[in-house]
């Protein structure tokens, strides 16, 4: 039985999405440091999101990670063993999937410890290999139904368009014409090909595409691909021989038949120490506590809440919402789920597709922002603006530009909408108001907790403070009353 096309009549649109096969990646980039990213979708508590990921696993040496790395991070618990102790059928298939695994996960943070991601990165990783062997079965079998069907097609156009009839490009021994040989450089799009992934559509000329320009990520701009043809239509001088990185593999005639290609001749020339940008700067405990003392403040554990119970009009109900924030992991989170779950859309930026990583509070990305002469004329920006007047005419206009304070603020209120929401994924999924409201009631709380405490939120955790204006607004109407009394 032949595998019928996603998406049938009978699949009922509205199910909450469940597990997705692999296939050909969504989108390919290539920064401009010449590093490979891929896209591919997988659900996390029944919520679908992308995740985009660095491919460039020759510049890892798997040999140098600790087992216990390996050990959390392997597709087949069962192949981190000896040959002789090994247990089934497929321990070259197995060893090769936990080594490319290993690379990802090194490469990519949120992907460790996730036993089912870093397999869906694998197949993803390659499916989008250009050598077909590397392709999974059911991704090399769509292949050859889609190719027997193009050439039965062709061969009934020739056909009934005689001996002298045009063929169909691209498909061999179509109206009698001899198969096309390999693919010319002159077919790219305005650059040269990438050797272990496929060309992007939408790439620029050169192909050096910066991954985070524009922020192309999103769903409404994903391109699919067209799938592999599954032929070996390129040299073999066309696969990048730096994929050749794995160790040296059992060769017995025991070992089950591998579906995946030979891949430890090429190892000589890969180094042993990977280049400057290939792994993110880890984060120091201090670093993160220190940190977490300036999201949370500086209560006991004792003091702080687990739950609150947030009115949600929409659905007329109260909703109970899980405020362990402290408790999130920040590299766990793809970029798109967090474009999509910016509480100010304005503040966002990427921090993994960058090389080298963005800093958590974007001190690369958001570099022009100045401090005001007084406080209560805003910034002039050195962006113009048309903008209409009442006698009918235009004038350019600067656009006012944001304080490092306020996008300061701004990054943090979504530093904390972001651990929010993945903490309940499916609550706020596609809700970004109701996220804004429970975010507001949970700084509002927290504000109380720390006035009760004793402490000065002003100076403490000036971001738990909704009503910033009221509070100065009261302060004046005070100071100005005194000043009148006698």
């Amino acid at each position: 039985m032949h595998p019928g096309a996603p998406g049938g009549s009978n699949v009922n649109p509205n199910a909450a999405p469940g597990p997705i096969p692999a296939t050909t990646p969504l989108v390919v980039r290539q920064d401009q440091n010449g590093v490979q990213w891929i896209a591919f979708e997988y659900s996390r508590d029944r919520v679908k999101m992308e995740y985009t990921i660095r491919c460039d696993v020759e510049s890892i040496n798997v040999d140098e990670l600790p087992q216990e790395f390996k050990t959390e991070n392997c597709v087949y618990p069962r192949a981190c063993c000896h040959k002789d102790q090994y247990k089934g059928n497929r321990l070259h298939y197995e060893t090769e999937c936990n080594t490319v695994g290993w690379a990802l996960a090194q490469l990519n943070p949120c992907l460790r410890g996730k036993r089912g991601l870093i397999q869906r990165a694998v197949d993803s990783w390659r499916n989008s290999n250009q050598d077909p062997r590397l392709r999974s079965r059911r991704v090399r079998r769509m292949a050859k139904i889609s190719n027997r069907k193009a050439v039965q097609q062709a061969q009934h156009g020739a056909h009934m368009a005689g001996p002298s009839g045009p063929g169909a490009a691209g498909v061999p021994n179509s109206a009698g014409l001899a198969a096309p040989g390999p693919r010319q450089p002159s077919m790219s799009m305005g650059g040269p090909q990438l050797h272990h992934h496929h060309e992007h559509p939408g790439g620029g000329p050169g192909g050096n595409d910066d991954v985070s320009a524009g922020h192309e990520y999103s769903e409404a701009h994903t391109h699919h691909h067209q799938a592999p043809n599954g032929q070996g239509n390129t040299s073999p001088n066309d696969v990048r021989q730096a994929q050749n990185f794995y160790p040296t593999f059992p060769t017995s005639s025991s070992v089950g038949g591998s579906d995946m290609p030979p891949l430890h001749d090429g190892m000589g020339h890969v180094s042993g120490h990977a280049p400057s940008h290939a792994t993110a700067v880890p984060v120091s405990k201090q670093d993160e506590e220190e940190r977490n003392i300036a999201l949370f403040g500086d209560l006991p554990d004792s003091k702080r809440r687990k739950f609150i119970l947030v009115d949600d009009v929409q659905r007329g109900t109260r909703v109970r919402v899980r405020v362990m924030l402290d408790q999130v992991q920040m590299e766990e989170m793809p970029d798109s789920y967090r474009k999509l779950n910016s509480v100010f859309p304005r503040s966002y930026f990427p921090m993994q597709m960058t090389s080298p990583p963005a800093s958590p509070r974007g001190s690369r990305v958001f570099d022009d922002e100045a401090e005001p002469a007084n406080e209560s004329t805003p910034v002039a920006g050195s962006q113009l603006v048309p903008v209409p007047m009442l006698d009918g005419t235009e004038a350019r206009v600067p656009k006012p530009r944001l304080t490092r304070a306020k996008r300061g603020k701004e990054i943090t209120l979504n530093d904390l909408g972001y651990r929010m929401s993945w903490s309940q994924s499916r609550v706020f999924a596609g809700r970004t108001l109701f996220l804004q409201k429970s975010l507001d009631a949970y700084r509002n709380k927290m504000r109380s907790t720390m006035v009760a405490a004793g402490q000065d939120v002003t100076n403490v955790a000036p971001h738990f403070e909704t009503r910033v204006g009221k509070r100065k607004w009261m302060e004046r109407s005070k100071k100005s009353r005194r000043e009148q009394s006698p």
